[in-house]
């Protein structure tokens, strides 16, 4: 059973790549996915079939947009979420048994390890963070729910293991931490075959914008550059100074990784799915700052370690004024890709749950 949150999409791309080899090394494992992820975004990440039970198993984060979090509605839902916490663990624990789940596998909700554990079955979580290290930095002054917080530290820890991809946060409380390298797809590079899907020279440079999969809207101006062409990908206002992303991909019938790894520049947030696989592809970033999203730091650090890397304030994004950054990151030697190998490191540590 895996339960997956829908704070976007980087908790998806996440597990998928974990849970499609290991289903490689177990071929008759049944798969159970909970989430409120819709199947058409799943199917892209997922191999193999599955079966799909929508629901959402915690509330993750709300946003005002991509780059600001909605700290208030935040707080309103993790309260609205605990007064029906007794309920969903009830479905939950109910779901584990009439489907004899041999591993509940979050990332991350927390109510699906306690109703693991209840069950007495394997309970792991695998993410590059946590709910509570996330909201409790936000939180207003009394703002009601740091028992919430506590229920949910002590989930994370009552779990058989927590799984730590990198670039994680530190997690320093969780004994049962394990630390294993990045986890990415790894993309078909094919840049001139998006060159001529969009009639552009040979030589032509592509840079993608990329915020993922939050809803609302972004102040954006993309700054235009001789021999540069931009791709814009998800709900960014980019207005008319690039190509959509999803036609290109719908055209020549790629996966949008693939587009990473055909790109010679991304601008993005720090996100874990959009740091992971430009590591993976040596893909120079260019980062707009996010001062409210508890994360960042140590995705922008980690990310800065492995690749050239340029930050952008919202302002800059706003007004087009980085032209001369972007420039410096298209000169910059592009590093040699950096395997993924937390998915197998991942893998080892769940398969004993599967071989009892």
């Amino acid at each position: 059973m895996l339960a997956i949150t829908a704070h976007g999409f980087g908790h998806a791309t996440q597990a998928a790549p974990v849970v499609n080899r290991l289903r490689e090394r177990f071929p008759d494992l049944r798969l159970l996915v909970l989430t409120d992820i819709p199947r058409t975004g799943l199917d892209n990440w997922l191999d193999g079939d599955y079966e799909l039970l929508p629901l959402a198993t915690d509330p993750g984060m709300r946003m005002h947009d991509p780059l600001r979090v909605d700290v208030d509605a935040s707080v309103r839902a993790y309260r609205e979420f605990s007064h029906d916490a007794p309920r969903l663990l009830t479905q939950l624990e109910r779901l584990i048994e009439v489907h004899d789940a041999r591993l509940v596998l979050a990332d991350v909700p927390w109510l699906p390890l306690v109703a693991a554990r209840r069950q007495q079955r394997p309970a792991v979580a695998l993410c590059s963070l946590n709910w509570a290290d996330i909201l409790e930095p936000l939180l207003p002054p009394d703002s009601g729910i740091e028992p919430v917080i506590a229920a949910i530290r002590d989930a994370y820890r009552a779990a058989d293991l927590f799984i730590r991809p990198a670039p994680g946060m530190p997690m320093d409380w969780l004994d049962n931490r394990h630390a294993v390298g990045h986890i990415a797809r790894t993309g078909n590079a094919g840049p001139a075959r998006v060159r001529l899907a969009l009639n552009l020279p040979d030589d032509q440079r592509l840079a993608l914008l990329q915020f993922g999969g939050e809803r609302g809207d972004t102040r954006v101006n993309l700054p235009q550059i001789d021999g540069v062409s931009w791709l814009v990908a998800g709900r960014g206002n980019a207005g008319d100074h690039g190509f959509p992303a999803d036609r290109v991909l719908d055209t020549l019938g790629m996966r949008f990784v693939d587009l990473v790894a055909s790109v010679d520049v991304m601008l993005t947030k720090p996100g874990y799915g959009s740091f992971a696989e430009a590591a993976t592809h040596g893909l120079p970033l260019l980062s707009v700052h996010r001062d409210d999203w508890p994360e960042a730091p140590w995705l922008v650090d980690w990310a800065a370690r492995n690749l050239p890397l340029r930050e952008i304030s919202r302002e800059q994004l706003a007004t087009g004024d980085f032209a001369h950054l972007l420039a410096e990151l298209l000169d910059a030697p592009r590093p040699r890709g950096l395997p993924p190998s937390g998915i197998d490191e991942a893998v080892d540590l769940l398969a004993p749950y599967l071989s009892r």
